[in-house]
């Protein structure tokens, strides 16, 4: 998957600086904080 987004902003002339966006849902407040933070960092 980083390979295939790598290529990709390299064809696309619009992208200046590389970026990477991710979402997590969880239902309502069932992680906290730093559980959250834990999850991102994997």
């Amino acid at each position: 998957m980083k390979t295939f987004l790598k290529v990709h902003s390299y064809r696309n002339s619009r992208v200046k600086h590389q970026q990477f966006h991710a979402m997590i849902s969880c239902k309502g407040r069932e992680y906290h904080k730093k559980k959250l933070t834990e999850i991102a960092e994997f």
